[in-house]
């Protein structure tokens, strides 16, 4: 499909590794018959007028999307898949350091924010772990996250927000 290049696009990071949800939440099946999430932005997007599709991912999953999405957008938006390769850049091309995430922790032992990665000589035990969701959950039961991760007084304001929602 010929699509203008000021035609709009939606653009979906999906380079992922899931490892917190355990798979790979990009493609797994939440509809009742086993639409991703994914499907339905990309469903609301080519009705309100979309007509690209662009989505930044691994490698390793390209031949998947490809398969399930194509199909479903030929003739009413292009798709590209873009892979998310840090490896191909050469040295010194940028002027930005290329940061790895990792998942971020409290670490008890430096007292400060740390992606887990970095603090090889941890344990498990030298960190506080705390999801979005779990942070949530506490709010709305009225129980305030740790310093570590909330002033007191913002907590509060926070858990008098979710009180009032319910």
């Amino acid at each position: 499909m010929n699509v203008s290049k000021d035609a709009p696009a939606l653009v979906i990071l999906a380079a992922g590794l899931g490892s917190r949800y355990g798979d790979a939440k990009q493609i797994a099946g939440i509809g009742p018959h086993g639409e991703w999430l994914l499907e339905y932005a990309i469903h609301d997007a080519v009705a309100a007028g979309f007509t690209q599709v662009v989505m930044v991912i691994r490698e390793s999953l390209r031949g998947t999307l490809q398969q399930r999405l194509a199909p479903h957008l030929e003739g009413r938006a292009a798709l590209r898949l873009v892979a998310q390769t840090f490896d191909k850049i050469p040295a010194g091309a940028l002027k930005i350091e290329i940061m790895r995430a990792d998942h971020t922790a409290y670490s008890k032992k430096l007292n400060k924010v740390v992606m887990m990665s970095e603090a090889p000589d941890h344990t498990k035990e030298d960190f506080i772990l705390l999801s979005g969701t779990k942070v949530r959950e506490m709010l709305g039961n009225g129980i305030a996250p740790p310093p570590e991760f909330s002033r007191p007084e913002v907590a509060q304001i926070l858990i008098d927000h979710y009180s009032n929602e319910g």
